[in-house]
């Protein structure tokens, strides 16, 4: 079946999964090497393991995005301002939602970062949607 377009609410909306800070700290621990990591800020670190998480799913136009928070959202999964942070696959613009990755380039960006058994949804742009014109 293929992906629906979400209600138009007059926001952006990003298609993916919430992730954390230390999530990406902790994949870049794991995967760049250690004299690399000794060399970078903590900032640069976050980048890292970003960058990886776009290599190894192939998609090129992965983004993080900063989501308005569904109720329930764990507080570990906000930044202090209330934002969330999506792993975004794709957003619904329409060239982001043209050029989505396939099926198999949204299972594998799951089982990266460990959520296979969750499916990626919608989620409203932080944002005013005037901060684009």
């Amino acid at each position: 079946m293929p992906l629906r377009l979400p209600p138009d609410n007059g926001l952006i909306k990003f298609y993916g999964f919430p992730i954390t800070k230390k999530f990406l700290v902790d994949y870049a621990t794991r995967y760049v090497p250690a004299d690399l990591l000794a060399q970078s800020p903590d900032w640069l670190i976050t980048g890292h393991g970003f960058t990886l998480l776009r290599w190894y799913s192939r998609i090129s136009n992965l983004m993080i995005e900063g989501a308005m928070p569904s109720p329930g959202t764990p507080v570990d999964y906000l930044l202090l301002d209330g934002v969330l942070e999506i792993l975004s696959l794709r957003s619904n613009e329409r060239d982001s939602y043209r050029s989505r990755p396939a099926q198999e380039n949204v299972d594998y960006p799951a089982k990266l970062i460990g959520k296979e058994s969750v499916s990626p949804q919608w989620w409203d742009d932080f944002n005013d949607p005037r901060i684009y014109l």
